[in-house]
């Protein structure tokens, strides 16, 4: 009888017990057993139930894919051949000793009564998961005081933890995603997902050995050059981070993995890298001892990381800032998207409003733009044999509106094209393609910033380049019958000039050109990749806020004032061609020193407002240049005083 019992222990019912459900329980016709022995009996049946349901588990997700998965059967069958020595330790004494008793058996494996269940729980809930996720349901087993079954769980975890060390130090020593069934907590980008067969490591690569049980580090380093794609971009799946492993720590992991794919890719250069890859093997080292503790050092684990991205982020910086010359870089996109000293964009505008103020805009202005642009490139710097437009790092492009996209209906009338040359300049926008491996710090994000603020430049600027036409086109009237108006036209002329001009000046040394430098003084003085991204960062944020593009209501303020002081000018584009100034110009004249008197007043109101209840220094330099005698207050931002009436009186 106590074989038969030892027998079910094993899973095995045999002749005394039946199967029911996922329960084995002793049969009822056996009459043989008292009623306190059933229930023994029946007790000892469920450790066998248990016992049977695990090796189930093992046998049946023996050939899955799942890395957490198989690494949970390891643990399994570990802790169920414990299981089964210590059987085979009582069948010897119950053959050695017949007055064994059910109660000396009960005693022996008491605490598999707990053990058991709580294995399998993980099991069926790491059945649903396989994945990272499976370390959290361990770790919150853990968790519950168990004392009794801790050491069982902790031989699950070890199994575990060894797939995600290998996963980890794949990543962080070779740039390598050890990871076909997406179980790791950093995969590829939604876009850029690859199948099975375009993995960094194939299906047949195992993390794992089942031979020995021990992990592969040195396995998993191939060929880089051939097999590795720098263009992938990466992201921390939140949702799949083990407990211990902080957002931030998970970054770091994230950035060093990306860097050495990169570090990888550049075999032209390899030389650049030694000092990291000789320290590679100290770090798989340390990476090894963590991964054969019992239990998983938390501290150790963040003190290696940390260790790795500090050298990583210094080895990016000397890539990016010494060999890449990201000042160079910089100095381009100040020329380009913030318009430098003006001269290159002075050149752009001349050369491309016969394109822009000639005709609608339809499928060429583009390319004439772009040509545009090139002339005033080779224009700016005759001997230079290759510019950054004929490297097609710069281009130009246009933003057409729905309308020039879609047919014309019935329904909604297409803008005529006046309309669209008066909202040309607004829908001019720069592309850059950065060189490899400037890529990681000048993102299509951080371009799309970049271009706001260009558009906001480039506005104003052609419109101050117009005004300064429009006094050319003034002195032209000195000698017609138009001369007696030429005081106030000039003097309108002057006061829009004052604006744009304090504005734009404000926007290129006060808010750019500070920036500007300070933000490459922090960047050459710092050794840290991260640091430089943290600085590239700060200052792009410090020249949107303090040049007011997202706030909406100075915003619209200025782009009205370029309304009417573009308006303007093509007023007076047109005074030398007519006989007169007559009603139709003088009611226009009016109008726009009208809605320039309001919007003037409603900057300036903004700004005073803004200033009432966020101070900053900035704002307080804007306001100095605008109001530096007192003139723009004292008048509540109304700078045109005078009327026609004014000049017919002179």
């Amino acid at each position: 009888m106590l074989h038969e019992i030892l027998l079910c222990l094993l899973g095995n019912p045999g002749s005394l017990f039946r199967v029911i459900g996922n329960n084995i329980q002793l049969r009822d016709d056996i009459p043989m057993f008292h009623s306190h022995e059933v229930g023994l009996i029946n007790k000892l049946a469920s450790i066998g139930s248990n016992f049977r349901r695990l090796n189930a588990f093992a046998l049946t997700n023996f050939s899955t894919k799942s890395l957490y998965i198989r690494a949970v059967i390891y643990g399994v069958e570990e802790l169920l051949n414990i299981y089964r020595k210590k059987i085979c330790e009582i069948e010897n004494d119950v053959l050695r000793n017949p007055q064994a008793t059910l109660a000396s058996i009960k005693f022996r494996i008491n605490n598999y009564f707990y053990i058991l269940p709580d294995v399998l729980a993980i099991c069926l809930e790491a059945d649903q998961l396989r994945d990272t996720r499976i370390l959290n349901v361990i770790n919150d087993q853990l968790a519950s005081g168990k004392a009794v079954s801790e050491w069982a769980v902790r031989l699950l975890q070890f199994h575990c933890h060894k797939v995600f060390f290998s996963q980890t130090a794949a990543w962080l020593l070779h740039g390598l995603l050890v990871d076909n069934n997406e179980e790791y907590f950093i995969q590829k980008s939604l876009n850029q997902k690859t199948t099975g067969s375009e993995s960094d490591i194939d299906s047949g690569t195992q993390v794992y050995n089942d031979a020995d049980n021990t992990t592969h580090y040195e396995a998993v380093a191939p060929e880089m050059d051939d097999r590795v794609n720098t263009a992938q971009r990466f992201r921390v799946m939140s949702d799949l981070l083990p407990t211990y492993i902080t957002p931030t720590m998970a970054e770091k992991i994230r950035f060093i993995g990306e860097c050495v794919r990169m570090f990888q890719h550049d075999s032209r250069n390899k030389k650049r890298y030694t000092s990291f890859f000789t320290k590679e093997e100290m770090y798989s080292s340390d990476l090894q001892k963590l991964s054969e503790k019992k239990q998983f050092d938390v501290r150790g684990f963040e003190r290696v990381v940390e260790g790795m991205r500090m050298h990583v982020a210094e080895e990016l910086w000397v890539l990016i800032v010494e060999f890449s010359d990201i000042t160079a870089t910089y100095h381009q996109l100040r020329d380009y998207f913030l318009l430098g000293n003006g001269q290159l964009i002075t050149l752009f505008i001349m050369l491309a409003r016969p394109v822009l103020n000639g005709t609608a805009i339809n499928s060429n202005t583009q390319h004439d733009l772009n040509h545009a642009l090139t002339r005033a490139s080779a224009l700016l710097n005759p001997l230079s044999e290759e510019t950054d437009i004929e490297g097609q790092r710069v281009s130009l492009i246009v933003d057409y509106p729905e309308s020039d996209r879609q047919p014309c209906t019935p329904t909604k009338p297409q803008p005529g094209p006046k309309e669209r040359r008066s909202q040309a300049w607004g829908l001019i926008s720069l592309k850059y393609v950065p060189q490899w491996p400037l890529h990681f710090v000048f993102s299509s994000t951080v371009l799309d910033r970049y271009n706001r603020v260009f558009k906001l430049l480039i506005n104003i600027k052609q419109v101050d380049i117009a005004l300064n036409q429009s006094w050319a086109d003034l002195m032209t009237l000195k000698r017609t019958h138009l001369a007696r108006y030429l005081p106030l036209l000039a003097l309108t002329r002057s006061h829009m000039a004052f604006v744009l001009e304090n504005l734009y000046y404000y926007l290129q040394e006060d808010v750019l050109s500070s920036n500007f430098e300070r933000m490459l003084r922090r960047v050459n003085g710092t050794r840290d990749f991260e640091s430089l991204l943290v600085e590239n960062e700060k200052f792009l944020s410090l020249i949107m806020i303090q040049s007011f593009i997202d706030m909406q209501p100075v915003r619209e303020a200025v782009m009205s004032l370029l309304d009417v002081c573009y308006l303007y000018h093509r007023l007076v584009e047109k005074l030398p061609q007519s006989e007169s100034f007559d009603a139709k110009h003088r009611d226009l004249f009016e109008r726009l020193t009208r809605n320039f008197n309001k919007h003037c007043s409603n900057l300036y109101r903004t700004l005073t407002s803004i200033m009432g209840y966020q101070p900053n220094p900035y704002l307080c330099q804007l306001l100095l240049r605008l109001d530096y005698n007192g003139y723009f207050s004292q008048n509540n931002g109304h700078l045109i005083n005078f009327s026609l009436a004014d000049s017919n009186t002179t």
